[in-house]
C-alpha cells in the first residue's frame, strides 16, 4: 500500500528511478518533473495534463508539459520520452501508478520537498544548482515579498521564486536552469525570461538574487565602456537598479571590501538604500567553505536611518561544541537567526551603524568591522592608547624580483618560515637570496631590516610577530607578506611593542577584523590605527623585564632539547 506522506511517496520515486541505474541528477528531475505533472493535473487544469492514472500517460504528460514551458519559459531542456528511453516498461508503469497517488495540501509543502531532496540526493553537487531550503526562506523573508511583484535572479533562484507563494507575480531570470527550475515554473505558474533578454523586463518591486560568485565577466559601463568584473558584483548592481522598492542579495564577503568596486558600495551607502547586512557561517552553503553575506537593500528608507549588522556566526557559538548536525538541519540556528533579524536588538550578534561610521571606514561593508568581537572591545576600552602610526614608522614590503647589473647587490629575503617559536628571526636553510639592481635595490634598501625592527605578517599567517634581533645580517630584507614597525625609541620601546602584538589579546583582535575568506589580509589602514597603550618608558620596562624571562625560558628548553639529542645518541648512534 502507498503511503500518504509525500516525504515518503518523493522516496518511492526515488527508489524506481534509483533502480534503473540513473544518475544523481536525472533521479532529482525526473521525481520533480513527475511530482510536478501530479500537482499541475490537480491545481491547474488549464495546462491540459493527461490524468496520472490514465494509460498510456508519461510521454503524453511531458509533451504537454514541455507545451506549457515553450510558453512560460520560451524554450525548454525537457527531453520528453527520457524515461520511456531510459526505463523499463514496468518500471515506467510503476512510476505512473505512484504518480497517481501524489498529493499534497500545498504548493509550499511541495516546493519543500523538491528542494529537500535535491540537497539530500545531490549532497555537495547541490550547491551549483540551487540554495538549501532554509536560506532561501531567509531571503524571501527579508524581500517581504507578499502582495508584490518579484524577480528571481540566476539560476540558483528558481527555489526563491517559488518560495515566493504571496507575492502578485513571479518571473524568474536566468540565463541556464536546470528541469528541477522548469518544474518548479509550472507548480507555481510563474514566468521564466532568459538572462540575455532580462534588459526587456520593467522594474520589479522585490528582487530576490543569487549570483554566481567570482566568476569574471566582462560589464559594460553605461558610457559604453567595457571593464572585467566579478558576477557577484553585476548581480548586486543589477538588484539595486532593478528593484523599485526591495532586494535581497546573496554574495561571497569579498564584495564587501573589493577595492574595485569601492565605488558600488559608496553609490549605494550615500543613495541610503542599505538595509541590513548578514555575515553567514561557513557551513551555510553547500559545496563551499566561503562564509556567504546576505545583503538587503529597501529602497524606501528614511534619512538618518540606521544600517543594522548582523554576524550570524556568532549564533553557532551557542549550540553544543559536540553537535555534528549540519547547518540546514540545526532549526534551532535558524529560529534565532530570524528572531535576531526581527528585534536586532542583542548587542553581541548585531549592531545599528550610522551612515558617516561606514564612511569613516572608507564605505567597507565588512560585518566585522561593526559588530565586535571580545578583542576588539578590550581594545577600545584601554586607556591612554595611541594608533601604531605615531608610536613606530610603518613600512609595508613590496614584491621584489631579482635582477642583474653593475651596481647589483646580495639580499637575503625574510619570510615567514624564518620566524621560530620565540618570535626571534632564525633562517632556514637555504635562505631566499635576491640579486637587485637599478631601482629595485633602491626598494629593497627600504625594506632593508635593522636590529630592534617589529615584523607583522599582513597575509596568510596573519598576526605572526618577530623582534629583530642584533643578529641581523647587513643584507636582510623583509618579505612581501611583513609590515615592518619601526619603534620610536623616544616613546615605546621595540620589545614593548613586539610583546604588545604578540598579547593574546591583539592576536584575537587581529582575526577578528581580518578581510579575505581563502587567504586572510590585515588591511594598511587597520595596522595604521591599530590602538597602542603608552605608559611611560619606565612602565614598559615592567613588560620588557617579562619579555627577558620568556626569552631566558626558551634558552633553557633548547638547552634541555641540546641535552636530549646527546643522550640519545648514546647508545646505537648512526
Amino acid at each position: 500500500m502507498l503511503s500518504t506522506k509525500p516525504k515518503h511517496m518523493l522516496a518511492s520515486l526515488v527508489d524506481t528511478l534509483k533502480s534503473q541505474g540513473l544518475s544523481s541528477h536525472n533521479i532529482v528531475y525526473q521525481a520533480s518533473l513527475l511530482a510536478a505533472w501530479s500537482w499541475c493535473f490537480q491545481h491547474r487544469p488549464e495546462l491540459g495534463l493527461p490524468a496520472p492514472k490514465d494509460r498510456p500517460g508519461i510521454t503524453l504528460a511531458m509533451k504537454a508539459m514541455r507545451e506549457a514551458l515553450d510558453t512560460a519559459v520560451g524554450s525548454s531542456n525537457m527531453d520528453t520520452g527520457f524515461l520511456e528511453m531510459n526505463c523499463t516498461g514496468r518500471a515506467v508503469q510503476e512510476l505512473q501508478e505512484k504518480t497517481a497517488h501524489l498529493e499534497w495540501p500545498d504548493a509550499e509543502s511541495l516546493i519543500k520537498e523538491l528542494a529537500n531532496l535535491a540537497e539530500q540526493t545531490l549532497g555537495q553537487q547541490a550547491g551549483e544548482h540551487t540554495l538549501p531550503l532554509k536560506l532561501a526562506e531567509l531571503m524571501v523573508a527579508l524581500g517581504r515579498t507578499a502582495e508584490k511583484r518579484v524577480i528571481a535572479a540566476y539560476h540558483r533562484g528558481d527555489l526563491l521564486m517559488a518560495l515566493s507563494d504571496r507575492a502578485a507575480e513571479r518571473t524568474y531570470v536566468s540565463q541556464s536552469h536546470t528541469l528541477l527550475s522548469e518544474a518548479l515554473v509550472l507548480i507555481c505558474g510563474a514566468s521564466m525570461v532568459s538572462k540575455d533578454r532580462s534588459e526587456q523586463l520593467l522594474h520589479a518591486e522585490v528582487v530576490l538574487s543569487a549570483p554566481p560568485m567570482g566568476v569574471k565577466v566582462l560589464y559594460s559601463e553605461s558610457s559604453g565602456k567595457q571593464r572585467s568584473r566579478r558576477s557577484d558584483a553585476v548581480g548586486f548592481q543589477e538588484a539595486y537598479e532593478l528593484a523599485t522598492s526591495r532586494a535581497v542579495v546573496l554574495l561571497p564577503p569579498g564584495t564587501l571590501y573589493d577595492m574595485a568596486e569601492y565605488a558600488l558600495r559608496e553609490e549605494l551607502v550615500s543613495d541610503n538604500v542599505i538595509d541590513m547586512v548578514i555575515q553567514m557561517p561557513d557551513q551555510t552553503l553547500l559545496g563551499t567553505t566561503i562564509p556567504p553575506v546576505l545583503v538587503v537593500l529597501d529602497k524606501k528608507r528614511q534619512q538618518g536611518d540606521f544600517i543594522t549588522f548582523v554576524d550570524a556566526s556568532r549564533l553557532m557559538k551557542d549550540a553544543p561544541t559536540k553537535s555534528s548536525k549540519k547547518l540546514q538541519l540545526r532549526s534551532d540556528f535558524w529560529e534565532k537567526l530570524n528572531q535576531v533579524v526581527i528585534n536586532p536588538i542583542n548587542e553581541a550578534t548585531c549592531r545599528q551603524v550610522s551612515q558617516s561610521e561606514i564612511e569613516s571606514n572608507d564605505f567597507d561593508l565588512s560585518v566585522n568591522r561593526y559588530v565586535m568581537g571580545i578583542a576588539t572591545q578590550k581594545i577600545n576600552s584601554q586607556e591612554s592608547i595611541h594608533p601604531l602610526s605615531e608610536v613606530a614608522e610603518i613600512v609595508r614590503a613590496q614584491t621584489l624580483k631579482g635582477e642583474g647589473g653593475e651596481d647589483g647587490k646580495l639580499f637575503i629575503e625574510i619570510g615567514g618560515r624564518d620566524i621560530d617559536v620565540s618570535g626571534q628571526i632564525s633562517i632556514q636553510e637555504p635562505g631566499k637570496e635576491l640579486n637587485v639592481a637599478g631601482r629595485t635595490r633602491k626598494r629593497a634598501e627600504q625594506q632593508q631590516l635593522r636590529p630592534g625592527d617589529v615584523l607583522l605578517i599582513s597575509k596568510g599567517s596573519i598576526g605572526r610577530v618577530a623582534l629583530v634581533g642584533n643578529n641581523c645580517g647587513n643584507n636582510w630584507i623583509a618579505g612581501q607578506v611583513f609590515f615592518i614597525l619601526r619603534a620610536k625609541e623616544h616613546i615605546v620601546r621595540p620589545e614593548y611593542l613586539y610583546r604588545y602584538l604578540s598579547s593574546p589579546m591583539v592576536q584575537q583582535y587581529l582575526e577578528e577584523i581580518a578581510s579575505g575568506t581563502g587567504i586572510p589580509i590585515l588591511k594598511a589602514n587597520d595596522i595604521k590605527y591599530l590602538s597602542v597603550p603608552l605608559p611611560s618608558l619606565q612602565d614598559q620596562e615592567r613588560v620588557i623585564d617579562v619579555h627577558h624571562q620568556i626569552m631566558e625560558e626558551y634558552a633553557a628548553i633548547w638547552a634541555h632539547q641540546k641535552k636530549i639529542e646527546e643522550l640519545s645518541q648514546q647508545h646505537w648512534p648512526i
